[in-house]
């Protein structure tokens, strides 16, 4: 008799234990009604972090220009400019980056970012950010397939994709491909991450 008990109390108790159990690690869930990191995605950078360097930046004509040498004596002479890599994008405002050597001691920048295909992209074309979120629709995550769409989190040029159907995100890239805009309420751009 005590036997039965017992057992039924054990019945009792495991689908609870289990059912709880289960809901902690759920990919679905809303932890605090917000949209949680997924527990398998690498950590987000934190912004205060990025490493800034001096660049030189190309937009039509104008040029920006940040230089910090810090009293160095110039020694060298700058190369020609190279093309280190070509335009990001084929329409919607893309970087090519250009670098130059210097043969010693130079002021001014060895790397400039130069705005290319800035023609906007046919009409109805998917968000950039979409995009490069979509192309992991085919990649499981624990075991599970979703629809990815863009998120922002503390850092806008890392990769943050939710999925459609569950409220986490998860953090596909370090950084975004260049020439993808940080949000959608400026025309400021992710360059180099």
């Amino acid at each position: 008799m005590r036997y039965g008990r017992v057992l039924l109390l054990i019945a009792l108790i495991a689908p609870s234990f289990a059912w709880n159990f289960n809901n902690l690690f759920s990919n679905s869930e809303v932890v605090n009604g917000e949209i949680y990191l997924h527990p398998l995605s690498p950590k987000e950078s934190s912004p205060e972090r990025i490493k800034r360097q001096a660049y030189q930046v190309y937009v039509g004509g104008d040029t920006s220009v940040s230089v910090d040498k810090g009293g160095q004596q110039e020694s060298g002479v700058w190369g020609q400019w190279t093309k280190d890599r070509e335009c990001s994008r084929t329409c919607g405002g893309g970087v090519l980056i250009e670098k130059r050597q210097c043969n010693g001691q130079c002021s001014g920048p060895s790397v400039r970012y130069v705005s290319c295909n800035i023609e906007p992209c046919e009409s109805g074309s998917k968000d950039f950010r979409a995009e490069q979120c979509s192309q992991h629709n085919d990649d499981p995550l624990d075991g599970n397939y979703y629809k990815w769409l863009p998120y922002t989190g503390k850092n806008k040029c890392e990769l943050l994709c939710k999925p459609d159907t569950a409220n986490f995100y998860y953090k596909w890239a370090d950084k975004v491909v260049d020439g993808t805009k940080c949000d959608h309420s400026s025309d400021d751009i992710c360059v180099e991450g």
